[in-house]
């Protein structure tokens, strides 16, 4: 019998939010991740300081690609790609064609709506959301 391989703290995170969003990160390029002491702190956060905080643990042989994918992370240099490996698409002005887009929020539903809402538990659906572009000023409406 081989003896298991040693695990190595990769990371070590103050908060159970960004140590999830690590572990998924590393998950995702089928790394094996384990989080130590993520179920007491997310209890009571005070046991961060005392116990080093929430550590990311892998095996030796993955410890090298995680820790690449981790500075990847922390440099802010990860781009989303979907299943075919292709970047998310640009949105662009529909006149123009310029990607400086602003997006504005739905307008505010009247109160009766939003009292009708909580108390009949019946949805409406969201309006669109208006886009304007900063290079052009064109503004269009997009479904959500």
């Amino acid at each position: 019998m081989t003896p298991p391989a040693a695990l190595f703290t990769v990371a070590t995170f103050d908060t159970v939010a960004e140590a999830l969003v690590v572990q998924a990160l590393l998950d995702a390029d089928g790394i094996d991740v384990t989080l130590l002491n993520a179920g007491l702190i997310g209890l009571d956060w005070s046991f961060s300081q005392a116990l080093g905080g929430i550590r990311l643990v892998v095996r030796q042989p993955q410890a090298e690609r995680a820790a690449v994918l981790l500075r990847a992370y922390r440099d802010n240099a990860l781009t989303a790609v979907d299943e075919t490996g292709a970047p998310p698409p640009v949105e662009r002005c529909e006149r123009c064609g310029s990607d400086d887009i602003v997006i504005h929020a739905p307008r505010r539903r009247s109160a009766l709506l939003v009292a009708f809402t909580l108390i009949f538990d019946v949805m409406f659906p969201v309006r669109s959301s208006l886009r304007s572009c900063r290079a052009c000023g064109h503004r269009w409406s997009v479904d959500d």
